[in-house]
């Protein structure tokens, strides 16, 4: 339904009431004007009397975002060669029209401006409101009448785009945000693809788009202001990085997905004002300019329209809450965003991660079991070379890093060790061959493959199999209690269903890993060669590629139309977009690969090792790289390295999975540490070092990315690499 608003400025010019000055009827001296102004694509559900609507189309715009009662409105009056005025009056409470004198000597050339905000909305000088112009205006008599068209300066151009409105504000006196709104509720599909380009212009000198160009399909021009920012998709949660006009990286945060008041997705990024004054922007002043796409390309919309320019303004908080910025590596809150962080952003552990990936340099050496060249099994708790291990298996590590678990695997219990002091001690487990729930040593287990440590570091999730029977185990980390939350189906087979309804199959379920929001589980199921899926509210099990045993093979493809054989370790990438599986030999000839897995669409691709050769060979990229027996995997933070273990090829690969910037590219592989199929156990660095060449070498990166921790079953031990 359309709906108009207007709110009329009136210069009382007739008889004895004039506007300032003699009225010269005949054009040739001084004039009234009456400004009729048409407020244009604000919210439809803005409150209060004197607000603005929208004339078109419903928006379905939020009005916690974009809603303004108009309280105020400054009118100036420009001509060349001519004495400008400029007049701001306040809007009553209620009140449909206002009035206001101008006095405008005679000319065609007039460009009467209107610039209306809500004042209450600036407390944190943020100003809510809207600004148009009318160029051309002839001045002749009193009669004369000038129409503005104003718009929301940070609102879509038409009706039909897909983004809808942009804000830069502060939130408090510390926080601001960047906030993109969409027309709709985005799929996951669309929430993997979005991409927006905002170009930050400090000076507020710009007329025209500099960082981003609205008619490129690429969004990105030569000529560039000083910063810009880009809001990329992932179905968990959008990529907020920072850019100076060199393209470098200043820092990047972990951005949200929300909703408005119409229950349409917005995105959000959080920006610390002391991040803005450091990195940005030091008086925090300055205007913006938007390009957005639900698919990374062509078509775009350009918030404001037409290419012009939203003002921002940060200034009014202060830097009360941090004087400086904490480094890498140094210790942060993280409910506060990242924000805190000179670069990259404060991880659950309550540390800053650099978005710059960490370069390890191969130096390998032991961290807990039997001292270099020995490989003495045992079910010793101890420190360091004292403790002993009888074929460790799964490693997992809680968020901070601290405490790395161990799934050790003939011994049949969870080893917990302190990283600091490698104090290692039996956390879970009675060391006999059963499925039983219970606490710490009273739980029983089977044949353990793989865990997982949820993003909050309360509970570890671990997959078990005792006979055909093969289970997810939820352990608390508090109290050592566990419990079964999926599988235990004896049919087996491939079964979606909720807890104990499910079933999996395989001699063990290796890979398991978690979304940073901790709601989903992801587990390569071994013999029925398929990814599945388990929330971890309730146990419910689906699978999202692969097909069960019948499709064993190694086809790209769509969902269960994939094959997979082999199946190692999964990674998960920091937006929870990118699934990346390791697979053996297993069929025939065919070679190792590292396979991707995209959430939104489930679509299943091949992106190292595409010759179907079976050995261990670097190349300046990865789909030319081959593999032997590749097995564990581990995404570093940046999500632009792969590591990789060999079990026949006893080394770890390194491979580049995002070259430059933030779109995916596959780049050189190469060998970290370890002798290609040279069995061994000697600490040293790069190919001199030698791990074995048998066993599931299961890997686990700390949440910096600068130490790899490896399972070394067959030598006993648990060994590290920097």
């Amino acid at each position: 339904m359309e709906k108009r608003f207007s709110i009329v400025l009136l210069c009382l010019s007739l008889g004895f009431i004039h506007c300032g000055g003699a009225l010269d009827t005949s054009g040739a001296g001084e004039a009234g004007v009456t400004v009729n102004l048409v407020i244009e694509n604000p919210s439809p559900d803005a409150i209060g009397t004197a607000k603005a609507v929208d004339h078109g189309s419903d928006f379905s715009l939020g009005k916690g975002l974009e809603s303004s009662t108009i309280s105020q409105c400054t009118i100036t009056a420009t001509a060349p060669g001519k004495v400008s005025q400029s007049k701001t009056v306040d809007v009553a409470s209620g009140a449909s029209t206002i009035e206001v004198s101008l006095s405008l000597t005679t000319s065609s050339n007039w460009t009467i401006c209107a610039d209306c905000s809500d004042t209450s909305a600036t407390s944190n000088n943020v100003t809510e409101g809207f600004n148009g112009c009318a160029e051309g205006v002839s001045v002749a008599k009193a009669t004369d009448t000038a129409s503005i068209s104003a718009k929301f300066k940070n609102l879509a151009a038409s009706s039909s785009d897909v983004v809808k409105y942009i804000r830069i504000k502060q939130d408090s006196k510390t926080q601001g945000a960047i906030t993109v709104g969409f027309a709709n509720a985005l799929t996951d599909a669309e929430k993997a693809t979005v991409r927006c380009l905002i170009e930050l212009d400090p000076t507020g000198s710009r007329t025209t788009m500099g960082a981003i160009d609205s008619s490129a399909s690429l969004g990105l021009v030569t000529t560039k202001s000083d910063y810009y920012a880009e809001v990329k998709g992932g179905v968990g949660s959008p990529k907020c990085s920072f850019f100076n006009s060199s393209d470098t990286l200043l820092t990047k945060s972990s951005g949200t997905w929300g909703s408005n008041s119409k229950s349409n997705t917005e995105a959000a990024c959080q920006l610390s004002v002391r991040q803005m004054r450091s990195l940005l922007d030091n008086d925090r002043k300055g205007q913006y300019a938007v390009l957005c796409s639900l698919t990374g390309a062509s078509p775009w919309t350009v918030v404001p329209a037409n290419g012009k320019y939203a003002k921002y303004d940060l200034s009014a908080g202060g830097d009360t809450d941090r004087t400086t910025l904490v480094s890498n590596g140094g210790s942060c809150n993280s409910t506060s965003n990242g924000l805190e962080c000179a670069s990259g952003y404060c991880s659950p552990g309550g540390t800053c991660i650099s978005w710059t990936a960490a370069s390890l340099s191969g130096v390998v050496t032991n961290v807990v079991g039997p001292a270099e060249g020995t490989t003495t099994s045992g079910t010793t708790d101890g420190v360091g070379s004292d403790a002993r291990f009888n074929a460790p298996n799964g490693i997992c590590l809680s968020p901070d890093s601290s405490t790395l678990y161990v799934l050790d695997l003939s011994n049949r219990v969870i080893r917990k060790v302190v990283i600091s002091s490698g104090t290692v001690t039996t956390f879970a487990g009675d060391g006999t061959i059963h499925h039983v729930d219970g606490t710490g040593t009273s739980a029983g287990f089977g044949t353990l493959g793989g865990c997982v440590v949820d993003p909050l570091g309360v509970y570890m999730y671990a997959t078990d199999r005792v006979g055909s029977v093969h289970t997810i185990r939820k352990i608390n980390l508090s109290t050592a209690e566990v419990t079964t939350l999926a599988g235990g189906n004896v049919t087996g087979g491939l079964i979606d269903g909720t807890g104990t309804a499910a079933s999996f199959s395989g001699d063990v379920m290796h890979g398991i890993t978690i979304d940073h929001a901790g709601a989903n589980l992801y587990v390569t199921d071994g013999n029925n060669n398929a990814i599945r899926k388990i929330t971890t509210a309730g146990g419910v099990v689906t699978t999202i590629a692969g097909n069960g045993n019948a499709s064993r093979g190694d086809a790209d493809g769509t969902g269960t139309s994939a094959k997979f054989a082999s199946l190692g370790q999964i990674a998960i990438d920091s937006t929870d977009s990118k699934l990346y599986v390791a697979q053996r030999p297993g069929i025939t000839a065919t070679a190792g690969k590292i396979r991707q897995i995209v959430l939104a669409t489930g679509v299943v691709t091949t992106i190292a090792s595409l010759n179907g050769f079976v050995a261990t060979s670097d190349a300046s990229t990865g789909a030319s790289a081959s593999f032997n027996g590749p097995f564990g995997i581990a995404i570093d933070p940046t999500d632009s390295v792969l590591y990789v273990s060999e079990t026949e090829g006893a080394v770890i690969r390194k491979l580049l999975i995002r070259t430059s910037g933030l779109v995916q590219s596959i780049g050189t592989t190469s060998t970290l540490a370890g002798g290609s199929a040279t069995d061994g156990d000697s600490n040293a660095t790069g190919t001199s070092a030698r791990f074995s060449t048998d066993g599931t070498k299961f890997l686990t990166l700390n949440h910096l990315g600068t130490i790899l921790y490896v399972s070394d079953p067959s030598k006993n031990k648990i060994r590290q690499v920097k």
